[in-house]
């Protein structure tokens, strides 16, 4: 059986974090997860009986986003190499290594090359200048073309952004994040309503975390020429201090009168 050691960067749960808790349980027993940093991810992971460890990033790299510079990329090469060696010594006992993240697939093709296991990568994010700096870009498909064997793509538009950036075709796989199709029961739905105040009025949800490049701000948009209409937004900001200033001002627009009683804001949700 394949063995196989899963790497990704953060020890928060965002979206990309949820997606590889499900598919890490579905290998708990061939598998193990490696994170790059300490946080409620690693709880989660622990139980549901996942194996996992931290391989603790240096604050250097870890400052580095996807709007990085070359001189922040530079700072970061001694701290990411100390993670390297740590991988790579894990990777010799697996058959296999799973990158999920940016920052997970420059140390998984480094330590995949070391400890001459093959690497897997599995991309989130539409890789294009919304998202990425140039540096970030040119250094995402440099290292998938060189050191990934196969890249997984979350949906048709994340794969074409990926081949526009220069990513491999050939090499590249839609495969879209599972979900649980049972529907909640009636009581379940109707508890969700009264507890957020919705009644039996039509209701948008969005779920996701609360920055810019999701749009939130265009739900609020559209829902101001849906008189009667309801959104729940589901999710928190994670990462950045300008994913914080923008969900104020998600909850600042939500007091203006045409939106007033009609924005619940449900925060994260495990389920």
């Amino acid at each position: 059986m394949t063995r196989i050691l899963f790497l990704d960067q953060t020890g928060q749960l965002g979206g990309a974090e949820l997606m590889l808790a499900d598919i890490a349980a579905t290998y708990r027993d061939r598998g193990r997860v490696v994170l790059f940093e300490d946080g409620p991810f690693k709880g989660r992971l622990e139980a549901a009986g996942i194996p996992v460890s931290i391989a603790p990033l240096a604050a250097s790299a870890r400052a580095v986003k996807k709007d990085a510079t070359l001189a922040d990329a530079l700072r970061a090469i001694p701290a990411m190499a100390s993670v390297v060696g740590h991988v790579r010594r894990l990777a010799r006992e697996a058959d296999v290594i799973y990158a999920n993240t940016a920052k997970a697939l420059l140390v998984g093709v480094a330590a995949g090359w070391l400890a001459q296991r093959p690497v897997i990568f599995h991309l989130h994010d539409i890789v294009d200048t919304a998202h990425f700096s140039a540096l970030n870009r040119r250094l995402l498909v440099w290292a998938s073309r060189l050191g990934a064997k196969a890249v997984i793509a979350n949906s048709v538009a994340t794969k074409q952004a990926y081949v526009r950036a220069g990513g491999r075709e050939s090499a590249t796989t839609v495969i879209y994040n599972g979900i649980a199709t049972a529907r909640p029961a009636a009581s379940q739905a109707d508890r969700v309503r009264t507890e957020l105040g919705l009644g039996h009025a039509p209701v948008v949800v969005m779920a996701g975390r609360l920055t810019h490049w999701k749009g939130q701000h265009v739900l609020l948009a559209a829902l101001r020429g849906l008189p009667g209409w309801h959104a729940v937004i589901v999710g928190e900001a994670l990462f950045t201090e300008v994913d914080r200033a923008y969900a104020d001002s998600l909850r600042k627009s939500a007091e203006e009168p045409a939106l007033a009683g009609r924005v619940h804001f449900a925060g994260f949700q495990a389920d």
